[in-house]
């Protein structure tokens, strides 16, 4: 053993160092206890992730799967893997299991539908694409109903009517709210949150 104060070598048997005096006894507790705590620490490793404590030499984090020390070895072949890598680029060992989430392009596409026509008030396409019948042809005729006293044909009324000039700011405002309103339900009926 080294004597902590001077750095020469002592005898384990000793009690205190040859060289300079120092007590042997607290620097070799210390030393033992230091090992120990270094053995221990060799025994587990921390997550950085979760925090939990897992066996020696394991790869992933026995709490949460995550890959121990940033890149990791595949248990089969041996290969690198990355930290959320779910299957080995080597041999295609599944590395952590789970469920991969279905996002379906159906409400997107019906949202899409229902927007686009919906600009000239052709309502319902998004209904109808989401297999809503009835409510696709109710949008419909609401759509072309909204056509007939919309802002454009108002605002030919207003100029023969100029007391009934409101009717363009009321009826641009209903047109507004229910092309949105059909909109978004017809993200819903397809299956959108």
């Amino acid at each position: 053993m080294h004597c902590p104060r001077c750095g020469n070598e002592a005898r384990a048997s000793r009690t205190t160092c040859p060289h300079c005096g120092e007590q042997l006894q607290d620097a070799m507790l210390a030393t033992r206890e230091r090992d120990g705590a270094r053995r221990s620490q060799d025994r587990t490793a921390r997550c950085g992730y979760c925090g939990c404590l897992s066996p020696e030499g394991a790869a992933f984090c026995t709490g949460c799967g995550q890959i121990l020390d940033g890149t990791g070895r595949c248990p089969s072949c041996g290969g690198s893997i990355a930290a959320f890598d779910r299957h080995c680029a080597g041999c295609g060992l599944t590395l952590r299991h789970g469920t991969k989430s279905k996002v379906s392009s159906r409400p997107l596409a019906a949202l899409i539908l229902a927007i686009v026509p919906g600009m000239f008030s052709l309502w319902g396409i998004g209904h109808l694409f989401a297999g809503k019948l009835k409510k696709g042809l109710l949008f419909l005729f609401m759509g072309l109903l909204m056509m007939l006293v919309g802002p454009f044909p108002l605002a030919f009324i207003v100029l023969f009517l100029p007391d009934l000039a409101f009717l363009i700011v009321v009826g641009a405002i209903a047109w507004v709210v229910l092309w949105l309103y059909q909109s978004v339900d017809a993200y819903r009926e397809a299956g959108g949150e």
